[in-house]
This record gives structure tokens, sequence and C-alpha cells, in this order.
């Protein structure tokens, strides 16, 4: 088990902050460094890892995170390194905590389309994918996405309690 390994997510263009393992450029691998433990490296695009399975809706090759898997793992093919099934590590799971505080109105400030201009949001959970996925808030089950399935994507709208 790897305790205390933080989490490098990603600053959409949005606003919002993200990770989507089907993006090349957030390649992320375990590391090691022998003062400070272990940690997620955000590596270069060009060491992005493909599964070799085909995303049959969007009709293409599909990138996945896989944290302990390297190119050495993999072949190089165009601009990107394909897994060999055999090497590739499927069998990890993954607990993150994460602490966060609900605003009276349940909405933040995001930066609008003009300079120094500010829109109101809701506060919005996105979650995408085809592996289980179990989000717990406060102790309580609010988003079940285990078992077998195509991808799903849920937004949760988080209110103040009324």
């Amino acid at each position: 088990m790897y305790n205390n390994v933080s989490f490098p997510f990603f600053l959409a263009d949005d606003g919002y902050w993200e990770y989507s393992s089907l993006k090349s450029d957030h390649v992320l691998r375990l590391k090691e460094d022998p003062d400070k433990g272990y940690y997620l490296d955000v590596g270069e695009k060009e060491d992005a890892l493909k599964t070799g399975d085909r995303d049959v809706a969007m009709g293409k090759d599909q990138f996945g995170f896989f944290p302990f898997n390297d190119k050495n793992d993999a072949t190089k093919e165009n601009s990107f390194y394909r897994l060999d099934r055999m090497k590739t590590n499927f069998c990890f799971g993954m607990k993150m905590e994460l602490e966060f505080k609900l605003t009276e109105d349940g909405k933040v400030r995001m930066p609008g389309e003009k300079a120094g201009e500010y829109i109101e949001k809701p506060i919005e959970f996105e979650f995408s994918g085809d592996d289980d996925f179990l989000l717990y808030i406060d102790g309580k089950l609010v988003l079940d996405m285990a078992g077998k399935h195509n991808p799903l994507k849920v937004i949760l709208t988080l209110r103040p309690e009324r």
C-alpha cells in the first residue's frame, strides 16, 4: 500500500480542475524519491500509454491510467506506446480522500470570458469511467459506478442542505 501519495489534478480551460486518463497529456507514473517517498510523476505526452483496446463509441484507441507500467512494458507505435496486455498491471485499486467545504449558496466564482469578469457556477463534480468507482461524502455512498459497464458519465451538483 502506498500512503499519502498526492494526486496532481490539471487546471482545465473552463477553470475546473480535472484528471482524465483518456488525455495523452495526463500521463502519471508512480515513482519513489529516497527522501520524500512515493509520488505520482506527471510524465511527458510522448510517454502516454494506450491499452490496445478500441473504444467502440469513439472509434479510436484509448489511453489509460496505468501508474505501475511505463514504456518499457510497451511497443512504440507512431507517436505513442501500446501496452503489452501480458505486462499490463490492471490489478490495482485506489482510494482518494479530498476535503472541501460547500459555500452557503452552493456556488463558486469562476473567471469569465472577459478579463476581470467573474461568473457564479454551481459546485459540480464530474465523474466518468468504465471501471468501478464509488463516491462517499461524509461517509454516505452517493455514487456507485461499480461493475462491468461501458463508459458512464455523471455530473454531481452539490447544494447546501435546506
